[in-house]
């Protein structure tokens, strides 16, 4: 039987929604177990001090690219059935520049700021009630913004599209990437 599995109807909707809350929450407490619900472990990679994060995400991004990839390959796992989030180029770059400048003022991002909520921490829920404001903010000023959040659509394009090469070939870079990154936050840490 081929994966995603909600595709093929092999659960409810219902039970779906209680397997996404049962992962979120223990992702959640492992994220809380690694000490990435802490603020000043998350911003001490802007300070070059600690690239847990760094590690962290790099390491996620392999592990689902490479087993995405092997899946897919193996037959486990149809490609064409994946969701991929269309691209609109610029309002995604702006977001993703406010989330940076966001996570270093505020110490967390939306994740991870739910996670040291959950363990008790108030700049962690003073957080939140921000990030519900700044939701609020874009839902109300969305009639405004429509032009600009619709600009630079480049449909569902993945990075292998995109560069004109395989799935494969990007696993490597990734790969190269990621041990590069990881050679080279040992060695900032150790200064």
């Amino acid at each position: 039987m081929n994966a995603p599995l909600f595709a093929h109807n092999l659960f409810s909707y219902n039970f779906g929604l209680v397997l996404a809350l049962m992962i979120g929450f223990f992702f959640g407490f492992l994220l809380e177990r690694a000490g990435l619900g802490n603020p000043r472990k998350l911003t001490a990679i802007f300070y070059f001090e600690d690239f847990t994060v760094l590690k962290v995400m790099f390491s996620a991004i392999l592990t689902s690219a490479v087993g995405i990839w092997f899946l897919s390959k193996v037959g486990a796992i149809n490609m064409a059935e994946i969701l991929v989030v269309p691209t609109y180029i610029w309002p995604q770059l702006i977001g993703g520049f406010l989330l940076g400048i966001g996570f270093v003022i505020g110490g967390y991002c939306p994740g991870t700021a739910v996670v040291g909520m959950s363990s008790g921490r108030i700049d962690a829920i003073i957080f939140i009630f921000g990030l519900m404001l700044g939701i609020w903010i874009f839902a109300e000023g969305y009639p405004y913004l429509k032009s600009f959040y619709l600009s630079g659509y480049m449909a569902d394009i993945t990075l292998n599209k995109w560069l004109g090469t395989s799935r494969g070939i990007i696993i490597l870079v990734i790969t190269f990437l990621a041990f590069i990154a990881f050679w080279a936050s040992e060695k900032a840490e150790n200064k």
